[in-house]
Formats: structure tokens, sequence, C-alpha cells
């Protein structure tokens, strides 16, 4: 069975989100595929990891402490994001071409 997402370090890569009022040890591959939960998009929302994801665009990239947005909108934008992240000291460096 292929794997929805992927830990490493501190970080939770999947393609939509998480079900907020689920634990990450409950998490659904459809969870991790298409949850839109809106506590996910709170700004107030915490996690066990740092969630890096997409699906949803938004006109910024988010940069909040447990949730990371890379989803600009590449296809009506044409701005495409990425964000390179390191655990050794939890540095952020986004880019938007």
């Amino acid at each position: 069975t292929r794997q929805a997402g992927l830990i490493i370090g501190s970080n939770l890569f999947v393609h939509a989100g998480i079900d907020s009022e689920k634990k990450l040890s409950e998490q659904t591959k459809k969870d991790y595929l298409w949850s839109r939960s809106s506590k996910f998009f709170n700004k107030e929302f915490k996690a066990e990891k740092i969630i890096v994801h997409g699906h949803t665009p938004e006109e910024n990239i988010v940069n909040d402490p447990f949730r990371i947005n890379v989803d600009s909108g590449c296809y009506f934008s044409g701005k495409l994001s990425c964000v390179c992240l390191t655990d050794r000291d939890n540095t952020r460096t986004f880019i938007t071409n």
C-alpha cells in the first residue's frame, strides 16, 4: 500500500491536510488526500508535527507554526511555490516564481 503522508523530522508532508479532530496516528489516507477541516485552516491550529501541504490554493504561502501551505494556485496565478526546510534550526525558506 502506498503511503499518503511522509514524516521527515518534525514535518509531515501530505497532499491536502489532516482532520484536526483526530490524532496523527488516527489519520486515514482519505484525510491526507482530501481533508479541508475548518480548524486546520485556523491560525491557532496545533499538531504533533508541522503539516506541509497544498491542495487548497491561497493567495500567499501560509507559514504558521504548525501548518505550511505551498499551494499558490499555479494553474490560475502562474506562481509556483516551494519551501526548503531544515530540522537543524527549523529554518523555512520559501521560493515563489
